[in-house]
């Protein structure tokens, strides 16, 4: 009888993660049902890069979060999820490159490859005890944005393990302080 209870503390915790991952995944699906309202389903789309605040870098919480958000396209009706794999294979191809993607002289070309009609990027920022999350939608034909969603996720919903700030992100921000600080003196 007492190695019953012993399990009951466990089983707490493992529902409390699985809350934290439910949650973030409601959240990706909320924004999502935002997105297809108006779309012909199902629109085939993939998933780009996120970024911390206005850097161009990720770290962990970008991969957790594209993983997130990919979870949530398969489970949306809207949606059909052209693996990431897949289109960085097939944007290594000579004729294309990421950059590629947004240039209106080949966007056509791109949006016609396998179909794929949008690509899902964004950029978060550390709000203290929350993060906020900017989805986007870009159509790939047109190079256009055809759709924009903000998340706040608080970092409690968040497992530990994922760091929010990019690698070595307060390091790269000293040097910048020190090379203005430089800059500034003469």
């Amino acid at each position: 009888m007492r190695k019953s209870f012993s399990f009951i503390p466990l089983i707490f915790l493992c529902s409390l993660f699985a809350y934290a991952e439910d949650y973030i995944e409601a959240a990706l699906s909320d924004a999502l049902n935002t997105f297809a309202s108006d779309r012909a389903f199902p629109t085939l789309v993939s998933i780009g890069n996120f970024t911390y605040a206005d850097k161009n870098v990720g770290g962990s919480f970008s991969g957790y979060l594209q993983e997130k958000l990919g979870a949530a396209i398969i489970r949306n009706p809207g949606f059909e999820l052209f693996a990431r794999d897949n289109l960085e294979e097939i944007l290594e191809t000579p004729e294309l490159s990421l950059t590629a993607l947004f240039d209106q002289s080949t966007a056509v070309e791109v949006g016609k490859l396998k179909g794929i009609e949008g690509i899902f990027t964004g950029r978060f920022f550390d709000g203290g005890a929350d993060v906020r999350v900017f989805l986007e939608l870009v159509d790939i034909e047109t190079g256009t944005l055809s759709g924009k969603a903000e998340l706040t996720l608080s970092k409690s919903t968040i497992p530990t393990s994922v760091s929010i700030l990019p690698d070595n992100y307060n390091d790269a921000m000293f040097v910048l302080d020190e090379l203005s600080e430089v800059q500034n003196a003469r």
